[in-house]
């Protein structure tokens, strides 16, 4: 069952994405949307599904006709918005078809699916410790920002590093955004690494005076030999 969603809910989300996304990872995003769906607020556009994601990851998978409603019962203008042809479009276009041909895990309903399928054996098989769904905010002024982060991994009791998991990344646009998701959680937390992880790969990074610094991407799809390499990875300056 969905949860109930109001203008506040949706509000909230729609800051969050101007304070922390629309800058560095969403610039001029409208003109290269795939959905062609967009939340119209205050002259400005904001991505239809990433706005219900950052309010419930239960929407993940809700079809979009579905949020499309959700949004007008909540007061809010939804538009159909088609991208523009320009080279910045096509060099898009074609960084997407090379990323979802490259599907190394299979396919999965849902990012559960694929959490329990591979990220929970891979993490097990390294021998760290995990708890899943862990809830963390941070505050802008006085105004709370609530998350919740799919896996947290530990050492010795402290945790070391985020697990961001997603069904599937369809290109540049879906993986800048997963990332910025990702390192939202680990400034959240107060951690230092984060993973995004998806049938297309692990993309690792470490967390340098609040900038993401990109350590690596893995792509194996050798269990014992993906292991290894996230295990090195997550042992590196602990």
């Amino acid at each position: 069952m969905l949860p109930t969603v109001t203008s506040h809910d949706f509000q909230e989300a729609m800051d969050k994405f101007d304070l922390e996304m629309r800058a560095k990872y969403w610039r001029n995003w409208e003109k290269h949307s795939t959905t062609g769906r967009a939340i119209y607020s205050n002259t400005k556009y904001y991505p239809l599904r990433h706005i219900t994601s950052l309010i419930s990851r239960k929407f993940d998978t809700t079809p979009i006709e579905k949020l499309q409603d959700l949004a007008r019962q909540a007061g809010l203008s939804v538009v159909q918005i088609a991208p523009t042809h320009s080279a910045a479009t096509k060099k898009s276009q074609a960084l997407k078809q090379r990323t979802t041909k490259q599907v190394l895990f299979g396919n999965y309903k849902s990012e559960e699916e694929f959490e329990t399928a591979v990220i929970v054996p891979l993490i097990q098989e390294i021998g760290l410790p995990f708890k899943k769904q862990v809830t963390c905010t941070f505050y802008t002024g006085s105004k709370p920002y609530h998350g919740r982060i799919d896996l947290v991994v530990y050492r010795n009791q402290q945790a070391i590093a985020v697990i961001e998991c997603k069904k599937s990344i369809q290109g540049p646009m879906e993986l800048s955004a997963g990332i910025a998701q990702a390192k939202s959680y680990a400034l959240m937390s107060g951690i230092s690494k984060f993973i995004l992880a998806a049938p297309q790969g692990l993309w690792c990074f470490q967390l340098e005076r609040n900038q993401e610094k990109s350590m690596m991407k893995l792509t194996a799809n050798n269990k014992k030999l993906l292991a290894n390499k996230v295990a090195g990875f997550l042992s590196e300056h602990q």
